[in-house]
């Protein structure tokens, strides 16, 4: 059984997640399974179908997980179980169980001492959740320490998400004065860095920035450059941002037909991008674009 796990292991390090995922369920019907390892096989199968969007199927394996691990004594692998289950529950939008999750993995963190470098991605994702449930204050906290553990342990792109996220929560209650020092970090890093994923973002943050400043002309630019055919480092969450925030400066402009087509964008890519967040915000704006529309009709 050793050896099934070091090949798991091993298939989940070189991104063979259908492979992976497809051993945990072989694994996982054996009722010879060890006790000891059955927690094991099954955090591997939560990464793994979490690595293949399958965040249903994530869930439920992340639930046998943390009921395999809380059955046994080792520590290591039931804060794994709990952190895993906090992310894989916030991103099919159960803020409430992530939170749970979130909290007891903390709560219990001096119990496993090697689990200690996971702590800033623990707090980035539990900012993540309080940024969903639009808890700002507590978003930004849990983002500060998140960035303050990944500049101690020198993971610089995950500090850069960090301060991005950061800008994008205080921009989103319209605090673009508080959001300048994080956003000219940001950018410094960004442009240290050179990674195609964070420039992107980091438009998306300085096209929100530009719209909370009154320049819908730079907003709509740099949402622009994000659409540009091939642009490399583009996602659907990058696409779901640019589209929502065009449409908010179309929106604001008065050409209802040009934010009806934004907002349907914002919604597609909201949809594929799977980030509750975005879906949200793409859906108000599309919400309002039709109350507008429907507003000059009657």
């Amino acid at each position: 059984m050793a050896h099934d796990l070091d090949s798991l292991y091993s298939l989940v390090q070189s991104g063979q997640f259908l492979a992976a995922y497809r051993e945990v369920e072989r694994l996982a019907m054996d009722p010879d399974l060890d006790p000891v390892l059955r927690a094991k096989v099954f955090i591997v199968g939560v990464r793994s179908a979490a690595a293949l969007r399958e965040v249903y199927a994530a869930a439920k394996l992340a639930e046998k997980a943390v009921e395999a691990a809380e059955l046994g004594t080792d520590w290591e692998d039931i804060g794994n179980a709990r952190l895993h289950s906090g992310i894989i529950y916030r991103e099919i939008g159960d803020t409430v169980q992530a939170l749970r999750f979130f909290h007891i993995f903390f709560d219990h963190l001096d119990r496993y001492p090697t689990l200690q470098s996971k702590k800033g991605h623990a707090y980035y994702n539990l900012a993540l959740t309080h940024q969903q449930r639009r808890e700002y204050p507590e978003a930004l906290e849990s983002y500060r320490l998140a960035a303050e553990h990944f500049e101690i342990e020198g993971l610089h792109s995950a500090m850069l998400s960090s301060l991005q996220n950061s800008a994008w929560v205080l921009l989103l209650q319209s605090q673009p004065t508080e959001a300048e020092p994080l956003l000219a970090r940001a950018a410094f890093l960004t442009a240290q860095l050179e990674i195609a994923e964070y420039q992107a973002s980091q438009l998306m943050v300085e096209a929100l920035y530009a719209l909370r400043r009154g320049d819908p002309d730079r907003a709509m630019a740099l949402c622009e450059e994000v659409f540009q055919n091939g642009r490399e480092g583009v996602g659907a969450n990058h696409l779901a941002a640019a589209a929502w925030i065009m449409s908010e400066v179309s929106l604001g402009g008065g050409r209802l037909h040009e934010a009806g087509i934004f907002a349907d964008l914002a919604v597609r890519h909201a949809l594929q991008a799977k980030e509750p967040q975005l879906m949200n915000l793409a859906s108000d704006v599309k919400q309002r674009v039709t109350l507008r529309k429907n507003g000059l009709r009657t």
